[in-house]
């Protein structure tokens, strides 16, 4: 991984922040030091686990400590890190990038288009990540946005042009969705299919190419 982190490959749409080399500048975690160029607040064996926290883990906001980034996809993204910095702000060399570990998006996989017929029951499978038994749907009008009140569960409203609970059960069940629609989900986990990878081996192929198995 530490070779892919050295491509130094920046993605303009999986983050909000740090997505180009000139942007990362900006989002530099800063130590702040002493006149005689140690640490500030460095712990001794003495100091609370707090005080010590403060110098051992820094976060990657700025010199100011208040630039904030946001990763926009959901998936499995690798977290790089580069542990010499120029006096411009930038990685002194491309080898100097670590892999540092990876981070799982909880969402939908973005990007899909569902095409139905009408006057029939159909269902549709979503793919994505972290999903929870909690999770609901809601189709809104094409001219809605998903992003809206946080503390309105009706906003954005639901569409109102399909039905629900469908077919009907002796006359019951099969109704027209209403503004607040939520509908119901059922997730495929490794624990509800009963299916898990216990293990994983890497073999070498020729050319230097490996596989996973």
């Amino acid at each position: 991984m530490d070779s892919q982190c050295q491509k130094e490959r920046y993605s303009l749409t999986l983050v909000t922040g740090p997505s180009s080399k000139q942007a990362a500048r900006s989002f530099i975690a800063q130590v702040d030091v002493n006149s005689d160029n140690t640490p500030s607040q460095c712990p001794t064996w003495n100091s609370d686990i707090r005080s010590s926290a403060r110098v051992r883990y820094h976060s990657f906001s700025g010199s100011g400590k208040d630039r904030a980034m946001t990763v926009n996809l959901a998936g499995v993204v690798a977290v790089c890190y580069c542990g010499m910095v120029s006096n411009e702000n930038e990685c002194s060399s491309s080898l100097h990038w670590l892999f540092a570990g990876l981070l799982t998006i909880q969402g939908p996989e973005g990007g899909k288009t569902f095409i139905f017929p009408t006057n029939v029951v159909v269902k549709f499978d979503l793919k994505g990540w972290g999903f929870s038994p909690l999770d609901r749907l809601r189709i809104i009008p094409a001219n809605a946005e998903c992003s809206g009140d946080d503390q309105n569960p009706n906003d954005p409203a639901s569409d109102t042009s399909f039905k629900v609970n469908c077919p009907a059960i002796n006359g019951q069940g099969c109704r027209q969705a209403t503004t607040s629609e939520s509908i119901l989900t059922s997730v495929m986990t490794s624990s509800s299919v009963g299916i898990f990878v216990d293990r994983a081996r890497s073999t070498k192929r020729s050319g230097g190419c490996a596989r996973w198995e």
